[in-house]
């Protein structure tokens, strides 16, 4: 594993920071690996929040920032909302161009609701069926997986594993107004609510993981500590991605 951060948003969405300004803070923090995952595919955002509509210029500017960066590895994704209420059908996404991506995440499968409201449960079924349509690898964002699979720890895990679905570890930014993290439960980030049989089912299937934080400010950047701690100790394998 090289010190990453898979989950960031720049000013393409709704970060506060252009992707050279962040790149700029991931050198300071010394991370070897940065993932800029800005959002898209999702009503709740509006136009300008969101990469949708400008999905080439993104990728391309991104692309050309790549190729000439050194010091550290970038990662080119994009997060996609796949909730019934927001935001798209998996089957009509476009995936032509974003096989060009280095990953992909998914938010809010089989999630009822979040803190502020509705989303509508899209059940990963669903990605499942799109799952030979992207060739890269596929994540799930900051998903209670603890939650929404409570008793069917060992399918999750299969699914997981079956298709080739990462899950993030993310030890969240703290929220502006919330003042905890912006994926949390109980003032707790999703992964410490992980019980002792889900962790053996994902180990035992040998499901893998990432590191993220969902930063939209730069100012927790690559604070992943305890998440790191958290997988080796309980043994986890971290995606390629990663590695």
């Amino acid at each position: 594993m090289r010190r990453h951060d898979i989950h960031t948003h720049t000013t393409y969405s709704d970060g506060l920071l252009s992707p050279k300004d962040l790149i700029k803070q991931a050198k300071y923090r010394n991370l070897e690996i940065l993932g800029i995952c800005d959002h898209g595919f999702s009503k709740k955002l509006i136009d300008t929040y969101q990469v949708t509509a400008n999905l080439e210029r993104y990728y391309n500017y991104l692309k050309e920032i790549k190729r000439t960066l050194k010091g550290l590895e970038l990662k080119i994704g994009i997060e996609i909302d796949v909730s019934r209420i927001y935001g798209i059908n998996p089957s009509q996404l476009p995936f032509e161009i974003l096989n060009r991506f280095d990953y992909v995440l998914f938010e809010y499968v089989n999630t009822e609701k979040e803190y502020w409201g509705e989303v509508g449960n899209r059940d990963i079924s669903e990605i499942i069926d799109i799952r030979n349509e992207l060739e890269i690898p596929v994540g799930l964002a900051h998903n209670d997986i603890q939650q929404n699979y409570n008793r069917k720890e060992l399918e999750i895990a299969t699914i997981l594993s079956q298709y080739e679905i990462f899950i993030e570890i993310q030890e969240s930014e703290l929220h502006p107004r919330r003042g905890v993290g912006r994926n949390t439960r109980e003032g707790l980030d999703y992964y410490l609510h992980f019980t002792k049989k889900l962790v053996q089912e994902l180990v035992n299937k040998g499901v893998t993981v990432v590191c993220g934080t969902d930063s939209h400010t730069g100012e927790f950047l690559g604070k992943l500590d305890n998440s790191f701690h958290f997988i080796s100790e309980n043994n986890l394998q971290f995606h390629k991605l990663v590695k």
